[in-house]
């Protein structure tokens, strides 16, 4: 998320008018292609769009992800069940464990660390 968020931001910030008309061919209005750093007050423009764009899309995301999440949250189906929780998804739906340290069981590990400290 974070590099998609920059991504869009360098774009308002360092964009250059030669490859923005190659990109866009905005040749009704040139000055929409020069970047914050490349042209002050004219290169705001195209900073601000994007920053509004950014500012849309988390509004977006966020209200279509909250309701669900929050949904999920009081149906109880976001998390897992205590048994499972205590055993391990491993040993509860595969049979087995993923590491060979689990299966003396989740002592075994504290213990270690404690060893080690």
């Amino acid at each position: 998320m974070c590099c998609g968020i920059w991504g869009t931001l360098a774009a308002g910030l360092f964009c250059d008018p030669n490859t923005y008309s190659d990109s866009y061919k905005d040749v009704t209005n040139p000055q929409n292609g020069y970047g914050l750093l490349y042209n002050g007050e004219k290169g705001g423009k195209l900073f601000a769009a994007n920053l509004v764009f950014l500012i849309a899309s988390i509004c977006y995301v966020t209200s279509i992800a909250f309701p669900m999440f929050f949904a999920l949250k009081v149906l109880r189906l976001l998390r897992i069940n205590n048994i499972e929780e205590t055993k391990g998804q491993d040993k509860v739906h595969h049979g087995g464990t993923a590491y060979e340290n689990a299966a003396a069981g989740s002592n075994s590990n504290s213990s270690s660390l404690k060893d080690k400290a």
